[in-house]
């Protein structure tokens, strides 16, 4: 996309215009030649601007690594068939797919995992990600964290546990998490 809408400033390529010359190129799908008012986005929202910087190179080709970091519970399956053909790598599942979401509780010696990571020692939370992933950046790491505490209604839910679990250390305290099925969909 290398042009631009001289009313709204919306991206096109060249062969998109709907009018003018190579030179000179006008393109009208987007705001109907400057008749609709399009508000102007000033920048994208964290996360997007996160992934589109240079400087993080790192995140953009470990983008699953850095999933799997924050991620609550691990997946298990039954079998697996891999398609490596041309395209999007897939992966069929033949049987039953598990989450295992393992305990709150960490056991003696270990690094916190899964959601082990959001309830346990929560003040260290990004340290511990780093124990497990050496090679990733503390920064992005923060970044990331930030991102999922603000949007991610599940991250509060465990922030909460282990505000009552430093609060209140003698009480036991439990996540539940329950899943409604709508039928109809």
């Amino acid at each position: 996309m290398d042009k631009a809408c001289e009313f709204c400033g919306a991206r096109f390529w060249i062969e998109e215009r709907t009018g003018g010359s190579v030179r000179q190129p006008a393109y009208t799908k987007c705001c109907a030649g400057g008749k609709v008012a399009i508000p102007r986005i000033c920048s994208p929202p964290d996360f997007l601007a996160m992934l589109r910087d240079v400087r993080n190179g790192g995140l953009r080709k470990n983008i699953r690594s850095y999933n799997a970091a924050f991620a609550f519970t691990s997946t298990r399956v039954q079998s697996i068939g891999f398609e490596l053909g041309p395209g999007v790598h897939t992966y069929r599942v033949h049987g039953g797919y598990y989450h295992m979401i393992g305990g709150m509780e960490l056991e003696d010696g270990q690094i916190p995992r899964f959601l082990q990571a959001y309830v346990y020692d929560a003040a260290n939370e990004v340290q511990n990600r780093q124990l497990r992933n050496p090679n990733f950046s503390q920064v992005t790491l923060m970044a990331i964290r930030d991102i999922l505490g603000r949007y991610n209604p599940y991250v509060r839910v465990f922030e909460r546990a282990a505000d009552r679990l430093v609060t209140h250390p003698t009480e036991e305290v439990r996540v539940v998490l329950t899943v409604t099925r709508n039928h109809n969909s």
